[in-house]
């Protein structure tokens, strides 16, 4: 593990190390040392492919390379040439040692855009788990419009005239950049299969999928700024908007702007012409069934896997069919697009957007691009045989009732709301390094499009126990003109929001699903501080490092998952459909992909997860509702509001009250923060034990602890702060956000903090008397809270990755906790009966435990460490049993057991054979209440957390 903590720090910082102005010294002082003391020429034999290491560093020496300091463009051959060289030298360094020492060389002497290109891509394919910081920490020129970057709000990089501004923070979204530049990255056009390791798996495919999901979903964001869907590029027609990006590259040249009503003209490689023949060939060949492939055999398009061959043509990749009969529309149109104003270079601009990955959803032409794409992939998908109603349906699958509420205001039904929340991107990088200017920080503040997180509750009933593939999709329910739109025109438009798995019992299973585990969505990125942060926790035994080696970079932000909606609402179907998960799933790569946004992404050197076609069922026509509707789905409609930045809303009355009881506190933070947490461990006492430094100290002696005192005045200071900016509603929400973000990547829970502020409205009642705290003081401090923990769930929720959740009915939930007060009676001795009963028919398990490894079984009940285990047991248990109310919560602690579990010599098969033991004394225990509601209930439950162990367990490095 600590080889493996070094390696991601290495990769951070050498993505990062930085020149000294002035001179090629590269800031990191080990990788200096070996740049200077390393050549890959003198270790040659080191590599299985000595020919192109020879090749490539001898051009570098001899300057036949790029130089440093140009800007790399990977549209340009001879530049993308000399990048997957240096790619393929990385690539085949099977090594740790070797890929490090030479990266390091490479990444003083090659061109800064080509080695960055060529190491991403070369750590994304090595599928062991590593961590890159996003694009926009390395390249922040390309993602902001200032190049004097200080701290200031980054405003869209557009012009506020132009109307397609209203809809910029869509394109401009750094996370949408980034996911789209490391899709790319994932599945690069010039990937050779042969030669790199097999072929990407339905990369055709995923190339329209992706691009088809951000183009309806950039249409929906259209629709709700008032604007009409997006037109497709014509070739012959001008492009209407032009696009002032207001951006320039780290060397200074600015990003060229396009005009209104700029026409296309010819290259000097390849004319206007030439494209439109291109399209009229694949017109043909969509229209014929078929097209050619370079030997001039038929190569049919009418099934399943004609998309995957029609994708690779038009995008086109290294297996692109017919390279030069089909060319490559999409490659050469962002060239177009990108080279409207300077087609025969007479003033040597520099690239455009269109020709970075990073940047190109920037111009709103990108998207009139792919709906040019898109309108080529409905004509294939239109020829192709509507779904019959056995495609579609699931029989003995029928879903009751699907419902959707936000985490805030459950009981308010098909609401949800979006918000715009303020982001900052580290500029560090934008900088030269000097002593003075390291520990300097230096941001931009960006306005990025989020929601209130929700939860879908959805009751199916089963006629047998099944497996199913739950997909959940999003559709815009009128168009520009106000009329509803029938399924008919409306599937095309569907935006994916999730699939996942379940399994049914027989008889109404009640599912709950959070909008924060979606499969289309990416965990919140780390950035290079918080990596370097991490690593150096866990090396030093301050935290834990969790390695994920299905960790994707591509994926998109969270934030947009849903779209921006209008004040007033605006209304949009929700759909859902369970399929037969034994058909549907290739199950190792879904189980393995699980957490991973697979919806866009696939899974890295493995099998797309699904086997239907991406977007079932609404990638084919549609011919009515009456011939597509079947029991197993369910679509209702729900409103998406937009409201101002605060969603804590306070009356003047409240803030006035929050302040007043505020100057109590804060006047003695030490004081009243030792009386917080005291009074929440009474109340709670297995909290205490989550803070190591003061976790076995008695209560007594806990005022008068140094590390507690250092606790509990952070605290009250921290809180301060926040409600310091409670007249200011951004920098409240900042600093509220802040504080969850540092809480995101330690193990939190947050029913604990939940119990925690719940207790803190009661500690202020009691230490500022009823006088001051009036009903309105009352209110106002429940808002504070209920926005803070929803922050706190909204950042941890993406900490525990994939989570089996229990789905359990009402009488079964009853029947747990009937039968867990009886336990809950004696937490110490039952548990010491379970494990005995475990040992008498596992003797060899006690082995396992050495602090009672070799006490004999008559005298365990007097054993301290064997109390303690017993206890400690039961208490997860109990903590369980808790949350049995909230889903999240109870498959939390799941996961965080499973976790805790991953250094320890134990397997997943001894974990089912205990749980069967514990279920077997709670029968045996609880007498006539174990009744059959009862019995399925702790099956039910007992199944989930060994499902949730075994996923923990299966984290190992």
């Amino acid at each position: 593990m600590k080889f493996y903590l070094l390696s991601v720090a290495l990769l951070v910082t050498i993505a990062l190390a930085k020149k000294e102005k002035g001179n090629q010294a590269n800031d990191d002082v080990e990788q200096a040392e070996i740049s200077q003391n390393y050549n890959p020429l003198d270790n040659l034999t080191s590599y299985s492919n000595p020919d192109t290491v020879q090749t490539l560093f001898e051009a570098v020496n001899s300057g036949e390379y790029k130089a440093r300091g140009e800007i790399f463009n990977l549209f340009a051959e001879e530049d993308r040439k000399q990048a997957v060289e240096l790619f393929e030298v990385l690539h085949f360094a099977k090594e740790w040692d070797l890929f490090y020492k030479t990266a390091v060389f490479a990444r003083d002497r090659v061109n800064e855009g080509q080695f960055y290109y060529a190491f991403m891509t070369a750590v994304l394919h090595r599928n062991e788990g590593f961590v890159l910081p996003p694009p926009y920490e390395v390249f922040p020129h390309l993602f902001t419009n200032s190049d004097t970057p200080t701290i200031i709000p980054m405003n869209f990089t557009g012009t506020i005239r132009n109307p397609e501004q209203r809809v910029s923070y869509f394109g401009e979204d750094i996370g949408l950049n980034a996911h789209h530049s490391h899709w790319h990255a994932d599945f690069p056009f010039w990937w050779d299969s042969d030669k790199y390791g097999g072929p990407k798996d339905r990369q055709g495919e995923l190339f329209w999928y992706t691009h088809h999901q951000l183009t309806v979903r950039f249409d929906a964001e259209r629709l709700s700024n008032g604007l009409q869907e997006v037109e497709e590029l014509q070739w012959d027609k001008p492009i209407l908007e032009g696009f002032v990006p207001k951006a320039t590259y780290k060397n200074g040249q600015e990003f060229p702007s396009r005009p209104d009503n700029m026409i296309f003209q010819d290259l000097p490689h390849i004319t206007v012409t030439d494209m439109k023949h291109y399209e009229l060939r694949i017109r043909d060949g969509i229209a014929a069934g078929f097209l050619k492939d370079k030997e001039h055999n038929a190569i049919s398009l009418n099934n399943s896997d004609g998309i995957d061959i029609l994708g690779k043509a038009m995008e086109s990749s290294a297996d692109s069919i017919n390279p030069n009969y089909y060319g490559s529309i999409h490659n050469m149109a962002h060239v177009f697009l990108s080279k409207v104003t300077d087609p025969k270079n007479k003033y040597g601009l520099a690239p455009g957007v269109m020709e970075h990955f990073e940047t190109a959803t920037r111009d709103p032409a990108f998207f009139r691009l792919h709906k040019y794409m898109d309108f080529l992939f409905k004509e294939h998908k239109d020829y192709l045989v509507p779904y019959t109603r056995e495609e579609i349906d699931f029989p003995g699958v029928r879903v009751d009732r699907f419902e959707v509420k936000t985490i805030i205001d459950k009981a308010d039904r098909n609401n949800l709301v979006t918000y715009f929340d303020t982001d900052h991107i580290d500029l560090a990088n934008a900088m030269d390094t000097s002593e003075t200017a390291k520990d300097v920080e230096i941001k931009a503040q960006v306005s990025r499009l989020t929601h209130i997180p929700f939860n879908y509750e959805i009751e199916v009933s089963a006629n047998s126990a099944a497996t199913a593939v739950a997909r959940v999709f999003l559709m815009v329910k009128n168009n520009w003109y106000g009329e509803e739109m029938k399924i008919e025109e409306a599937g095309w438009g569907a935006m994916e929001l999730d699939k996942f798995s379940v399994k049914l019992f027989s008889g109404l299973n009640t599912i709950n699903r959070s909008s924060v585990e979606s499969s289309v969505v990416l965990n919140e990125r780390k950035g290079y501080k918080q990596l370097l942060a991490a690593v150096e926790d866990a090396l030093e035994d301050r935290g834990e490092y969790f390695v994920d080696k299905q960790q994707r970079h591509c994926g998109l932000p969270r934030g947009l998952l849903i779209p921006k909606g209008t004040s007033e609402g605006m209304a949009f179907r929700l759909f859902v459909i369970f399929t037969d998960y034994e058909k549907d799933i290739h199950a190792d790569s879904f189980k393995s992909g699980r957490d991973s946004p697979h919806s866009y992404c696939g899974i890295l050197g493995d099998k797309y997860p699904d086997k239907r076609p991406l977007g079932f069922p609404f990638d084919r026509k549609i011919q009515s509702w009456e011939l597509f509707e079947t029991e197993n789905m369910k679509d209702i409609e729900i409103t998406i509001k937009h409201k101002s930045l605060s969603k804590v809303d306070f009356s003047p009355e409240e803030i006035s009250q929050i302040k007043s009881t505020w100057s109590v506190i804060r006047s003695d933070p030490t004081g009243n923060g030792v009386t917080l947490y005291l009074n929440w461990f009474q109340s709670l006492p297995e909290t205490q034990k989550q803070f190591k430094r003061f976790s076995n100290i008695t209560r007594e002696q806990l005022s008068t602890n140094e590390a507690f005192r250092t606790q509990a005045t952070a605290t009250i200071t921290r809180l301060d702060d926040i409600i310091s900016s409670i007249d200011h509603p951004t920098e409240f929400c900042t600093k509220m956000k802040k504080l969850a973000g540092d809480h995101k990547f330690r193990d939190a829970n947050t029913k604990n903090f939940r119990d925690m502020t719940n207790i803190f409205v009661e500690v202020i009642r009691k230490l500022t008397g009823k006088t001051l705290f009036t009903p309105a003081a009352n209110s106002g401090w429940k808002k504070v809270f209920a926005r803070l923990i929803e922050k706190i769930e909204e950042e941890t929720s993406f900490t525990h990755g994939h989570i089996a959740k229990v789905q359990l009915t009402p009488d079964e939930m009853i029947a747990i906790k009937r039968n867990w007060e009886v336990i809950h009676q004696d937490l110490t001795g039952n548990g010491m009966d379970m494990y005995l009963h475990w040992f008498a028919a596992f003797p060899h398990m006690q082995k396992v435990f050495k602090k009672f490894a070799q006490v004999p079984r008559d005298q365990l009940k007097t054993n301290d460490a064997f109390k303690a285990q017993a206890t400690v047991t039961l208490h997860w248990i109990d903590d369980m049993i808790e949350a049995i109310d909230s889903p999240s919560d109870m498959a939390a602690v799941m996961k965080r057991l499973g976790r805790m579990h991953q250094t320890r010599h134990t397997n997943i098969y001894d974990f089912r054979e205990m749980v069967k033991r514990i279920q077997e004394v709670i029968g045996t225990k609880v007498g006539e209440g174990y009744t059959p509601a009862a019995e399925s209930g702790w099956t039910k439950l007992f199944a989930k957390l060994v499902e949730n162990i075994g996923d923990g367990l299966s984290e190992k490095h």
